[in-house]
């Protein structure tokens, strides 16, 4: 849950019944200055100091009405891209404060200390085709540098 001051927050996946992956979720928080307008991630308008509250995540669907497949990435429960199987989130660590990485951890992994992340590690797991229940995959992985901001666990 994020705090007042938490712009970033995350929670790391689990395998659950028959299978079925629940992947990571980012929710992150942004805020509009006075006379600025833009769009969040799912495309609702936020303006004049109004702050925005997103929540990424991989979610499962067996209704495939108008889909290709039966998961999806989402922002506040509107598909942004449907074939996105799984989204893990590594955190970029710096140790000595010279805004360098020296190690990426998971959200719950021992000795992560948010004040001293600098960066994110997104991997998507794409599905490329189908066949009956199985899915053939391909991982596309991004970095984020993290500038001007702090994190909190």
């Amino acid at each position: 849950e994020l705090g007042n001051n938490d712009p970033l927050s995350g929670e790391n996946n689990i395998l659950l019944e028959d299978d079925i992956i629940e992947s990571d979720t980012l929710t992150y928080r942004f805020k509009a200055s006075d006379g600025e307008t833009f769009r969040d991630c799912a495309d609702a308008l936020v303006s004049n100091n109004a702050v925005s509250t997103n929540a990424l995540t991989v979610q499962f669907d067996e209704s495939t009405t108008g889909r290709k497949y039966p998961y999806g990435l989402f922002c506040n429960s509107v598909e942004l891209l449907n074939g996105v199987q799984s989204m893990d989130i590594l955190y970029a660590e710096d140790l000595n404060g010279d805004r360098s990485v020296n190690r990426f951890l998971a959200a719950n992994a021992s000795g992560l200390d948010f004040s001293r992340v600098v960066g994110l590690r997104i991997t998507f797991d794409i599905i490329t085709s189908q066949t009956e229940n199985n899915f053939a995959t391909k991982p596309v992985t991004i970095s984020i540098s993290l500038r001007n901001s702090r994190l909190s666990s």
